[in-house]
This record gives structure tokens, sequence and C-alpha cells, in this order.
């Protein structure tokens, strides 16, 4: 799966928290599994190698879990939802990453790999990526429209004010 849809999924599940702060800690969760795949930058053959497993592994995410624990401002909400973030990304890898992109999730205590089969595992470029990645769109825009935020606030509050500035003359009816 995309690492923008990862951070969308991932942003959409912080939405019960109230601070902007504990919001990027658990859009962060959904994506930070991925720095395994930095690899590719030595060469493709590490990324090949080691991408989906040091970052895709019950113990990383128990570890990004304490992490919330230590500097979220609702740490147990912001702890619980690391966590359910942090396996978003592995049940989004496990869907939609292609054959042969399973997941060693107990690894290194026990590296057996992971893997669904069709019809539940589709290729990085199916349809079915894609339709999971327009209704995160959606479902962001909605939340803006709502909540007077948008995943644009990981960047910068300005923009993102403007982000749903725009959305409210769009959707919002006058009269």
């Amino acid at each position: 799966m995309s690492p923008i849809t990862h951070g969308m999924i991932g942003w959409i599940i912080s939405q019960p928290l109230e601070k902007r702060r504990d919001r990027i800690i658990v859009t962060a969760a959904s994506l930070l599994p991925d720095f395994d795949g930095a690899g590719a930058i030595a060469s493709i053959d590490y990324y090949a190698r080691y991408h989906h497993i040091f970052g895709h592994n019950i113990f990383f995410g128990l570890l990004l879990t304490l992490i919330a624990l230590k500097f979220g401002v609702d740490k147990i909400k912001v702890s619980m939802l690391v966590f359910i973030s942090f396996n978003s990304h592995i049940l989004g890898d496990l869907l939609g990453s292609g054959h042969g992109w399973g997941v060693p999730y107990f690894w290194p205590l026990n590296k057996t790999i992971y893997e669904f089969s069709s019809p539940f595992q589709w290729e990085l470029d199916s349809w079915q990526n894609l339709l999971v990645t327009a209704f995160c769109i959606v479902v962001i825009i909605i939340i803006g429209v709502r909540r007077k935020r948008t995943i644009i606030e990981i960047f910068s509050i300005k923009t993102d004010n403007k982000v749903v500035a725009i959305f409210n003359r769009w959707f919002r009816s006058e009269g």
C-alpha cells in the first residue's frame, strides 16, 4: 500500500484526539513501519531483503506504543490509537502490497511470514488500493467540513485553514 494511503488512514484513526500533537503521533505510527524501506537508498537488494522486516513486527509496534505513552498528551488514548494505527499499516501491507510481500509479524522470535492470498491480497497498483485511497480522501474532506481540519494540519495549520475554507465554500449551502 502507498505510504500516502497509510498516512491518510493513520490520520483518520487519530480523529478522536483533541490535540494536534497527538494526531501527528498517531499518523506517524502509520508511516514509521516503512523506515525499513529506506534501505533502497543503499541498494535494491537491501530493500528487497529487509523491507517488511524491522518495522513490520509487533515489537516495533509495541516500541511505538511506548514512545506514544511517553510523548502523547492524552497518553492512554494516544498509545491505544498508535497501536491501532501501526497495525493498520500491517493490514494495509498484507492486503495491498502484492504477492511476495508478507510480514514476519513476530520477528525476531518467529520468522514465519504471514501473507494473504487472493482475493484478500492485491498488487500495489490495483484498483483496490486506488479505491481505498479515494475513500480516504472522501473521509478527509468530510472531516474537514465537520471538524474544520484536514490531514494538511500535519504540515501547516495556516494552509489547513485555507483548505478547510475551500471545502466549506464547496460543500456548505448558504441559507
